[in-house]
């Protein structure tokens, strides 16, 4: 088979782009102009030419004077020479032979059997048409792109439109679309990416703008029994529609996700970055170069270390449960650890903690763009739709923000949980259930207050803030999670760096079974206590669960932190005495409507208080406030009553 590209081989000379004229339709009647003298005019061959040369050349000249007209502006290479060869005796099957006695004979100098050969090889032919032709496609300047020859349905009754050659001219588009390496499916969409150097963006292709996208890669030709006919532009919208719909387009490589964001992949052994482009074993399509630098070691653990410094959190357990949030997501998205990840819940001690930026810089170091989500009691804007919009949309990093009421999710328990791919669906606005996969999400919130059902405390794991003095100066500005930013590319290659070494050591685990995501807080004890040599990751843990889980002591804690607030710490309180302070500052319990009168409100506060302490006389509540209880004398009751007191602890 002959190099398509004769015109560049055939050492004949450019025409001059004032002498080409349109394509004009050429029927097989239309012969009278080509007579042996018309054909003596062509230059004769050199017949030291190579034999491939010369049979590839004399090819083009026999095509050219078979024709009524042939074009070809030299100033625009990127056009297709097309040779067109009509007049041919479809009763008969076009072989060497047929060439050789029919047609060769018009030629001044006739062709010999290898001509005849490499004019086989090369042209283009179907035998449903009633024409041969021959094209000779040129590359485009600067991208190297040729325009491919496409046939068009057959239409052989005008009343009556053939549709059964349909599959062929999707066959022969979708061929074209799969060796450009520039078409994907996404869904039930085709769609084209566009790579401007620095970002790849993507075009969906419709019935209505395939025409104008197809004439950048490929040349539609119709052709019936007695003419070929060029049309541009190509296909109409109904045509385009059916070719689109296709069970051809299958073949296309399918994008399941698009990523403006570094892609972490596991790749023999090691965890790396993917480059801009269609990456094929995730099927990730990449719209931006990210260039993620070494980090030694000592140098990743100092600068994760400092990202957690301006946070005083109460317990050292909960100073490695921060660090675990901020390695978290790398690993999620790597797919080297567990299918099951814990749902992390940053909880303060009062408003503007840090709660916030906690998260911020969790997900600036691992360069994930993200949304803090507030959530309504119902609706479209409620938390379990909340989230299935964000599992829908492909998002990695999913954060709740100043979760208030109680979490009771069952749809939520079901993520954390791990099930067989394509199990799990989520339900977008309007529209059905489509499946969806959370083994690569990290998802969290914030609250100050919140309460979660005991089955969501199993699966969550707590971290513990408290809020800064006035007057404290963070070491990374007012706005840490705009500093974490803005080194982005350092920040993941220092958490690279974390995993890798994990990687490097065999994967080692140092399993605590204190949390029922065993393998998740296996691997993050191991990374805290032995790379970083902190307190081990579930310290303090068990007893922000139970306090968590518990609506009476998250009550409790909500009215101690107000009573120390408002500097009332000297004074002893009865269940009367909290009640009517709580109804001043309407501190009420998860879900419960502000009490009817004070009878009510005594009530509940002394029901709450013996939940709490059930099993003591003493509780203490983050670490920090300690509330002890008392039984004394009351001479305005004028009989035993139990006392509270509330204290700072050192």
């Amino acid at each position: 088979m002959f190099d398509k590209n004769p015109a560049a081989q055939s050492g004949e000379p450019d025409r001059d782009s004032s002498e080409s004229t349109p394509y004009e339709l050429i029927t097989s009647g239309n012969h009278t102009e080509d007579t042996p003298e018309a054909f003596e005019t062509e230059p004769a061959m050199d017949p030291h030419e190579p034999e491939d040369q010369m049979g590839l050349s004399t090819v083009i000249a026999f095509a050219k004077k078979l024709c009524r007209d042939f074009s070809v502006s030299a100033s625009n290479p990127s056009d297709l020479i097309m040779l067109i060869m009509d007049g041919l005796n479809l009763s008969k099957p076009i072989t060497k032979g047929l060439i050789m006695t029919e047609y060769s004979p018009r030629l001044a100098t006739p062709l010999v059997e290898a001509h005849v050969s490499a004019m086989i090889d090369y042209m283009d032919y179907t035998e449903n048409s009633g024409s041969l032709l021959i094209y000779v496609p040129f590359r485009n300047e600067p991208s190297e792109r040729t325009r491919e020859v496409i046939y068009m349905p057959l239409v052989r009754d005008p009343a009556k439109k053939a549709t059964v050659t349909n599959l062929d001219l999707a066959r022969q588009v979708f061929d074209v679309m799969l060796q450009s390496g520039e078409f994907f499916r996404r869904g039930d969409q085709i769609v084209r990416q566009f790579n401007s150097g620095e970002t790849i963006s993507l075009e969906t292709i419709n019935a209505a703008n395939f025409c104008t996208t197809a004439y950048k890669y490929m040349m539609f030709v119709k052709k019936d029994k007695k003419y070929i006919v060029v049309e541009e532009p190509c296909l109409g919208s109904a045509i385009a529609g059916k070719v689109l719909k296709s069970h051809e387009r299958m073949r296309l490589p399918e994008i399941k996700a698009v990523s403006n964001s570094p892609v972490i992949v596991n790749s023999n052994g090691r965890l790396d970055v993917l480059n801009m482009g269609y990456d094929g074993p995730t099927q990730i399509l990449m719209t931006q170069q990210h260039d993620i630098p070494e980090v030694p070691l000592s140098e990743s653990v100092e600068f994760i270390k400092e990202l957690v410094e301006d946070f005083d959190f109460v317990s050292d357990g909960d100073r490695s449960r921060a660090l675990s949030f901020i390695l978290a997501p790398c690993l999620r998205q790597s797919g080297i650890g567990p299918l099951r990840a814990p749902f992390y819940l940053i909880e303060g001690n009062r408003s503007q903690a840090g709660k916030g930026v906690m998260v911020s810089i969790a997900a600036a170091a691992n360069m994930i763009d993200f949304e803090m989500i507030t959530i309504r009691d119902s609706g479209l804007g409620s938390f379990d739709r909340s989230l299935d919009r964000c599992l829908i949309n492909g998002d990695r990093f999913i954060a709740f923000d100043n979760l208030r009421l109680r979490v009771n999710s069952t749809h939520l328990e079901a993520l954390l949980t791990p099930s067989p791919v394509g199990t799990l669906s989520g339900r977008p606005f309007r529209g059905a259930e489509v499946p969806i996969d959370p083994t690569k999400t990290i998802i969290c919130a914030t609250t100050n207050s919140g309460e979660v059902t005991p089955d969501l405390m199993n699966r969550s794991l707590i971290i513990r803030i408290r809020k800064r003095d006035p007057g404290y100066i963070y070491r990374m500005g007012s706005e840490p999670g705009d500093w974490v930013k803005e080194r982005g590319p350092y920040s993941l290659g220092c958490v690279l760096a974390v995993w890798r070494e994990w990687q490097a050591r065999g994967c080692p685990r140092a399993v605590d079974d204190r949390h029922s995501f065993v393998d998740w807080m296996a691997i993050m004890n191991w990374v805290v206590t032995e790379i970083f040599h902190e307190a081990p990751l579930l310290d303090g843990h068990e007893e922000a669960i139970q306090r968590t889980a518990s609506p009476a002591e998250n009550w409790l804690r909500e009215m101690a932190l107000s009573i120390v607030r408002h500097g009332l710490t000297d004074q002893r309180w009865t269940a009367s005495a909290l009640a009517q302070h709580a109804t001043l500052h309407g501190i009420f319990p998860s879900g419960a409507r502000p009490w009817r009168d004070e009878k009510q409100g005594n009530t509940q506060v002394g029901q709450l208080m013996r939940q709490v302490f059930e099993t003591g006389d003493r509780c203490v509540i983050d670490g920090s406030l300690e509330i002890v209880r008392t039984t004394g004398y009351n001479p305005a009751q004028g009989r035993l009553e139990r006392f509270y007191q509330i204290q700072q602890v050192a």
